[in-house]
């Protein structure tokens, strides 16, 4: 018997192992594969399959949001300044005339109505010094007189359609003028030379603009104009200095004339950024 059942066991063992790999393999893995090979027969071929629908028209173009921030631009300044008295509170008769100079300025867009400007002007302005001014006999003569200013403003603005905007400006400043050698003629020798001089000054600018987009989003043309109180002026240009006469003897310079205002027309280009 038992010599029996071991011939048996012997004669299953060969025959398991000369059964091929995929008789063995699992039932559940053969299932799947026939079932996907009948669903792919079930389907139909692809050209017996309906059109495929046309695709949606694509949505119209939009342009991307664009938002200004900057404005940086220049151009050319007219200024005026007024005075009638001298460093002394005394009536003088040394004027300045009318200049021509240049501007720069740097705007930035703090909120959709308002800017934020920051601005230089300088100019340079001929004297008028008749007979007798700062208490010296005779006229006197020298270069002009160089005057620069900068500072901040602030610009309520009010647009007007997509190209024109126009604002109201105020703010603050500091400048400073320098008034060249004098002489009674040029070139300057001898005697009754009054050295150069100069004076600083803090300014208080009020005025009005406008600007019109020449190149949208590129270019602008704009003007202004505006008027400044100067409120603080020192330095040695608004005290007594003292000079040499042809005899030798010292004679008493009067002060340079203390500004009431000044008045400024601007118009230049701007460069939208």
């Amino acid at each position: 018997m038992r010599l029996g059942g071991a011939c048996l066991c012997a004669v299953i063992a060969i025959l398991g192992a000369g059964l091929p790999a995929r008789a063995l393999a699992d039932p559940l893995a053969a299932s799947a594969k026939d079932a996907t090979n009948e669903q792919a027969a079930a389907e139909p071929a692809e050209e017996d399959k309906p059109p495929r629908p046309p695709l949606p028209p694509a949505p119209p173009r939009e342009p991307l949001p664009w938002h200004e921030r900057l404005e940086v631009g220049g151009g050319m300044a007219v200024a005026a300044v007024l005075s009638a008295k001298d460093g002394d509170r005394n009536p003088s008769a040394v004027r300045l005339k009318p200049g021509v100079g240049f501007n720069i300025r740097l705007s930035w867009q703090v909120l959709p109505y308002l800017w934020f400007t920051g601005y230089l002007v300088e100019s340079r302005h001929p004297l008028d010094l008749p007979a007798g001014s700062l208490g010296l006999p005779g006229a006197m003569t020298g270069d002009a007189a160089w005057m620069y200013t900068f500072g901040a403003r602030v610009s309520p603005t009010l647009p007007i359609g997509t190209r024109v905007r126009l604002w109201l400006t105020a703010g603050a400043g500091w400048g400073r003028v320098g008034y060249p050698r004098l002489c009674p003629k040029q070139p300057c020798a001898g005697a009754l030379l009054v050295r150069e001089r100069a004076a600083s000054m803090v300014e208080i600018p009020l005025g009005f603009g406008a600007a019109f987009e020449v190149i949208p989003r590129w270019l602008r043309v704009h003007a202004e104009l505006t008027g400044s109180v100067l409120p603080s002026q020192k330095g040695e240009a608004l005290e007594h200095t003292q000079t040499i006469d042809a005899a030798g003897k010292k004679r008493d310079v009067g002060p340079m004339p203390w500004f009431d205002g000044t008045i400024t027309q601007t118009i230049g280009l701007s460069l939208v950024l």
